[in-house]
């Protein structure tokens, strides 16, 4: 019963702490994003920021240059936009990316 018990907490547990987890490198991106005086949108510079790291993940010639250019096109950024979000996407959600 207690194994039974203790595998009932971790299952609720588990999703918290990845929501958690989630919630905080939101914010930590959201600050970068502040920092730079370019939040205006979190949840559209998230998707942003998150799609440049699987490009930048997908294994194709893609560069962290080719990041900012494709999200100036996709995105309607200016330069200096685009940079900080694939700036700040590169040092919170793929910070291990070799680009």
């Amino acid at each position: 019963m207690r194994a039974v018990l203790i595998a009932a907490a971790l299952a609720v547990m588990c999703p918290l702490a990845v929501a958690h987890a989630d919630v905080d490198l939101d914010s930590q991106f959201a600050d970068l994003l502040a920092d730079h005086g370019v939040l205006f949108n979190l949840p559209l510079e998230k998707m942003q920021g998150q799609r440049a790291c699987r490009d930048l993940a997908s294994g194709r010639d893609f560069n962290g240059k080719a990041a900012v250019y494709d999200l100036m096109r996709k995105g309607s950024s200016s330069y200096d936009v685009a940079l900080s979000i694939v700036s700040a996407a590169l040092t919170v959600y793929c910070p291990d990316m070799r680009y």
